[in-house]
């Protein structure tokens, strides 16, 4: 949805691109594929990913494996030791993931 919705703003917008570029002789053309590079370049910025995804696994995997913090998803009962373990909680356990990739993803 988000990809869609990306598309759909990078298709609606107005860019307006100044050539300050000096013409070589007066009665010289400018260049199409100047124009068409200049616009390529433009279509590489907007989608060049904001955050690297090795940095961000090796650190999600350090705090889930390394910590021993994957464990965290799921339920245990009050007054049981942690290390008796309860049923796997799907929502809990991808909250976890989700919050360590969000903060690994935010440090960089």
């Amino acid at each position: 949805i988000y990809m869609a919705y990306r598309i759909f703003q990078q298709c609606n917008i107005d860019v307006f691109f100044v050539d300050w570029e000096k013409r070589h002789s007066r009665h010289a053309q400018i260049s199409f594929w100047r124009t068409v590079m200049v616009g390529n370049e433009w279509n590489r910025m907007q989608v060049q990913r904001k955050s690297s995804i090795e940095f961000t696994l090796v650190w999600v995997s350090f705090f889930l494996i390394g910590m021993d913090l994957y464990n965290r998803g799921a339920s245990v009962q009050p007054g049981s030791s942690q290390d008796s373990n309860g049923y796997d909680n799907i929502a809990l356990r991808f909250a976890n993931t989700a919050f360590f990739w969000l903060f690994a993803s935010f440090c960089q």
